[in-house]
């Protein structure tokens, strides 16, 4: 009974110094500012709330939309219902009139923007909670919460709250996956693992290659000592359920294309003969071939061009000009790869000591260089901390640890704030470091006895 009240009392404590720490953010960090890619998910919110589907368009025909997967911009549509109910209104983000193109940002003018900013705290918030209870599977409630309000301080994670960019809530699905996950692995009740095939579900239809979350969970599952047969058939569970909570997605995807290969992709439009048309065309550049602005030509007409694109994958239009760089200027499958293999080193070794990228994304006037200089040296700092936890507690803490590992491998192909939900697990193995530096240097034991500590601190 005091252990829960204990629990309460810190889970209070979190939310409380979550909001504070959410709203000094707003207020200090890109304040008057979204990213550029803000559009891309209000705009079909306001859209849908106006009865004008599914659409990034500002003024009629508004056709329909699939280069970003819906879910996020539910969540920001369910924001300005509740903010419409009151009488207000939201207007569309100027991006010819307001663009930035030096701060790669849009001042906005309207009182609705920060009004979700403000929302977005409750995802931090939650985030926050899911952190310490998956922390407390496998550790003591002191060091659970001592490391969760350590994570409310961490930047690059607050910065997300700034922002109205998808990575924020698509980080909250991951560790609700990653929570019931855990639970599934420690104590093997069915209900968790239907719980966490609805977060993989959610956090499909944010981003499709989610799905690839799939296969990894089955690797973890064998990792932690389960049955492998029983580990397919929990896996394939999963994927029916996320294919099922898909079908209104993949059937309004196939309405438009008419080809069943938009499964390839989940329902999203960008589809792989487009990514690898745009990928050929980025090894032209990195050879010299094009130079920046044609690469960028080629990104802007393609990357969003929804049933077009749709049209061009599937009618072999993108095969022919992949096709037609062959030809003409030798690109191989052996040369893409060649050239990617120092990429996705480059990737991977940003993954742990890179975090410095996300200062890029803080806008502070007068201070904003500062910023990006100290968090490169801080974020180098990180990445040791980062390692010796995995060096130490990773034995641990491997079995609340799966997005952090998942991304970790994913950092080969997914780059910048893509690995966002990573940040909440990477904090853990940076933070247990402090943990052992606050036992050697206050309770003044020997960095060995430390570490014994920490590891015997069971439930």
């Amino acid at each position: 009974m005091r252990e829960n009240t204990i629990v309460q009392k810190h889970i209070l404590i979190i939310i409380l110094v979550s909001l504070a720490m959410g709203i000094v953010s707003i207020n200090t960090i890109n304040n008057g500012y979204v990213d550029i890619d803000t559009s891309d998910y209000l705009h079909p919110a306001i859209n849908l709330i106006n009865d004008n589907g599914y659409t990034i368009d500002t003024e009629e025909e508004f056709t329909p939309y699939f280069y970003r997967n819906p879910s996020y911009s539910l969540l920001l549509a369910g924001f300005l219902k509740c903010k419409k109910m009151f009488g207000s209104e939201i207007d569309y983000l100027d991006i010819k009139k307001n663009w930035d193109s030096h701060l790669l940002r849009i001042p906005y003018y309207n009182k609705e923007v920060e009004f979700i900013k403000y929302c977005q705290i409750l995802l931090f918030g939650i985030i926050s909670i899911l952190l310490y209870l998956t922390l407390r599977l496998v550790i003591k409630p002191k060091y659970a919460f001592i490391i969760s309000i350590m994570f409310t301080c961490f930047i690059p994670m607050l910065l997300f709250i700034t922002l109205i960019l998808r990575e924020l809530l698509q980080t909250t699905l991951l560790m609700g996956l990653n929570y019931f996950l855990s639970l599934y692995i420690l104590q093997g009740k069915k209900i968790y693992l239907i719980i966490l095939s609805l977060f993989l579900a959610m956090s499909v239809m944010i981003l499709h290659v989610m799905i690839y979350l799939l296969p990894l969970i089955f690797v973890f599952m064998l990792f932690n000592k389960r049955n492998i047969v029983k580990s397919i058939k929990d896996c394939l569970l999963i994927f029916v359920m996320v294919l099922l909570i898909s079908i209104p997605w993949l059937l309004r995807s196939y309405k438009y294309s008419n080809d069943y290969k938009i499964l390839k992709s989940f329902g999203s439009g960008l589809t792989y003969e487009k990514m690898a048309f745009i990928n050929a065309n980025r090894v032209l550049f990195k050879k010299g071939i094009i130079n920046r602005q044609e690469l960028l030509d080629v990104e802007i007409n393609n990357y969003a061009n929804s049933v077009e694109g749709f049209n061009k994958s599937f009618n072999g239009f993108y095969t022919t000009k992949i096709d037609s760089i062959i030809f003409n200027h030798g690109y191989n499958n052996f040369e893409k790869y060649k050239i990617s293999i120092k990429d996705k080193i480059k990737n991977e070794i940003y993954g742990v000591f890179g975090i410095y990228n996300f200062f890029r994304f803080i806008y502070i006037p007068k201070l904003s260089y500062n910023v990006l200089v100290i968090g490169k040296l801080v974020a180098v700092l990180f990445g040791v901390m980062f390692c010796f936890g995995i060096l130490v507690f990773y034995k641990k803490l491997f079995p609340i640890s799966f997005i952090l590992f998942a991304f970790l491998i994913f950092s080969v192909e997914l780059t910048g704030r893509r690995l966002a939900p990573m940040f909440p697990l990477y904090t853990v193995y940076v933070n247990s470091f402090l943990v052992v530096l606050y036992s050697k240097f206050v309770k003044k034991k020997s960095l060995k006895e430390s570490i014994e500590e920490i590891i015997q601190e069971n439930i």
